[in-house]
């Protein structure tokens, strides 16, 4: 039995128990018709199901009930959840996404006047999904993704974290870090510090390991190009280790985001050697220390659209990868 079988035969089950079977069978065959996949009902384990694009105000007259379910991981990106019941759920890891905007505005129109939006942002909140804004809101500013959403994604991209080894692009780097090893793994991260021993050979080892990563981030800050200590132009020194890093990630044909910190701005074409004057063409990601979370988790997702094919990626997990 596959898993699509299965939740339709525990729903079926649910809603025979529910004496609802008569008004849920018409709207199963219309799910089936629209290859559209079940939703579940209370006390369900639906770790890392694909829900995505299940439109779940169909089932507003019941008040999809998902008390108690476990839906750690689960994909629920396309899904309208509004008119469903949460309390106790566990949502941690969850995938969400904009729901329907018609949809949207006819809810809030009904509900607004009982507090219905602050009740449900609340049980949103109490099952894992750390929610800070009105749920009206999710039209126009998703997606939302809930915690350890790269675990529920299940990406597979490994980030290379190029940077200077002075005060604001270190700390960057080590947030960064943190971050997306939170996210995507220790080893799927590097940091030099983190995987460069003392006494190893930095360049056999960079030149060795760089064709396994997908992303090179080039963390840019005011004083990428000049060194403010003596003035010189760090990228014309053969010995600088961002360019040899540059020219290795070119030569590896793997992807190059340049990350502009704080108020840096890109370095012009002439400025830099030819080698690496190819970064002057990306468009570049902006970080700064304000809405650190957000801009990393923006971040993740560029780099996921960049391993994976921008429009691929979006159109899998419902999500506008700039």
């Amino acid at each position: 039995m596959t898993e699509e079988d299965d939740l339709r035969e525990q729903a079926m089950l649910f809603f025979r128990q529910d004496k609802a079977y008569r008004r849920w069978q018409p709207l199963r065959r219309q799910w089936e018709q629209e290859g559209k996949q079940l939703p579940d009902f209370p006390d369900a384990d639906l770790s890392h199901v694909d829900l995505r694009n299940c439109d779940l105000s169909m089932l507003s007259f019941f008040h999809a009930n998902f008390s108690n379910a476990t839906l750690s991981g689960a994909d629920l990106t396309g899904t309208d959840l509004r008119a469903t019941i949460l309390r106790g759920a566990d949502l941690n890891g969850c995938v969400l996404a904009r729901c329907d905007r018609r949809a949207a505005q006819i809810n809030r129109a009904t509900y607004e006047r009982s507090n219905w939006n602050a009740i449900n942002l609340k049980n949103w909140q109490d099952a894992g999904a750390h929610l800070d804004q009105d749920l009206a809101d999710l039209v126009k500013d998703g997606p939302i993704v809930a915690s350890r959403s790269a675990k529920a994604l299940h990406l597979d991209v490994r980030v290379f974290l190029s940077y200077r080894r002075t005060p604001v692009p270190s700390k960057f780097a080590q947030n960064l870090f943190k971050y997306l090893s939170a996210q995507l793994g220790h080893d799927a991260v590097f940091l030099d510090d983190k995987h460069i021993d003392f006494g190893e050979d930095f360049v056999a080892l960079i030149r060795e390991r760089m064709g396994g990563y997908h992303v090179l981030l080039a963390l840019i800050d005011k004083d990428w190009m000049v060194d403010p200590r003596d003035g010189c132009l760090r990228s014309n020194q053969k010995t600088d280790h961002v360019r040899f890093e540059l020219e290795t990630a070119l030569g590896a044909k793997i992807h190059v985001l340049p990350v502009l910190l704080e108020d840096a701005s890109m370095p012009r074409v002439e400025e830099l050697p030819s080698s690496i004057a190819y970064i002057t063409t990306i468009n570049a990601f902006k970080l700064s220390s304000k809405g650190f979370g957000k801009s990393a988790e923006a971040l993740l997702h560029r780099c996921a659209g960049l391993r994976y094919g921008k429009a691929e990626y979006g159109n899998r997990n419902g999500l506008d990868v700039l």
